[in-house]
């Protein structure tokens, strides 16, 4: 399972994303309206690169998200801000599915 979520302090945005074995930090720049949303599509990414670390006995992943927003715009992708983020979510998805793994987003 991995956890996503995302700091707004002093006016700065970092995400975390959390697993059993990792945690990864990765400032993404100044507070604005829109990077709050692009941030979480960051977050899914990172957390994606960390499915991709192998693992002997990892054959489903969980990314938990506090945002629906976020999962809906991934589940059903439509021109709007962020849109080659969601793309490339939607490639490292399929990509770790072709590998065997099971991925859901919640």
């Amino acid at each position: 399972m991995i956890y996503i979520d995302k700091s707004g302090i002093n006016k700065k945005i970092e995400v975390a994303i959390v697993s059993s074995h990792r945690t990864i930090r990765f400032y993404l720049g100044s507070n604005t309206i829109f990077i709050v949303y692009l941030a979480k599509l960051y977050e899914i990414i990172l957390a994606l690169i960390l499915a991709l670390i192998p693992r002997h006995d990892k054959t489903h992943v969980i990314i938990c998200i506090d945002n629906q927003t976020t999962i809906k715009a991934i589940e059903n992708p439509r021109n709007s801000l962020g849109q080659h983020l969601v793309k490339n979510i939607i490639k490292f998805i399929n990509l770790l599915r072709k590998k065997g793994l099971e991925i859901e987003l919640h």
